[in-house]
C-alpha cells in the first residue's frame, strides 16, 4: 500500500517536473482503515494539498472493490536529478569504502 501510494504522488507530479528534476519522498504517514482481501483490485488517488519551495504534501487515498483501505499523508521534495545521483554516489563510495576496512 505504501509503494502504491507513493507512485501515486510520484505520477500526479510528473507532468510538472522541469527536465533535470526528480521527487523524492521525505515522509509518510500512513492510516490503515479497513483490510484487503488478497486479490482484490487497488487503486490510489492522490491530491496535492501543500507546495512550499521545493515540498509538496500530498493526501493519498487507497481504495478496494468495496471502499477506503488506507489514508496517507506523503511529503515529497523536488531536486535536481544531478544533485541526487551526485549524493548517492558519494554514498556508495562510503559504504564501499567501510566494507573494505
Amino acid at each position: 500500500m505504501v509503494q502504491l501510494a507513493e507512485w501515486a504522488a510520484m505520477e500526479a507530479l510528473l507532468p510538472f517536473l522541469r527536465e533535470g528534476d526528480v521527487s523524492v519522498g521525505t515522509r509518510l504517514e500512513v492510516l490503515h482503515q479497513a483490510p484487503t482481501l488478497e486479490g482484490m483490485n487497488v487503486r490510489a488517488v492522490a491530491t496535492l494539498t501543500e507546495i512550499d519551495g521545493a515540498r509538496q504534501v500530498f493526501d493519498i487515498e487507497v481504495f478496494d472493490e468495496v471502499g477506503k483501505v488506507v489514508q496517507v499523508s506523503h511529503e515529497r521534495y523536488l531536486s535536481e536529478y544531478e544533485r541526487y545521483i551526485r549524493r548517492l554516489e558519494k554514498k556508495k563510495a562510503e559504504f564501499t569504502a567501510r566494507l573494505s576496512q
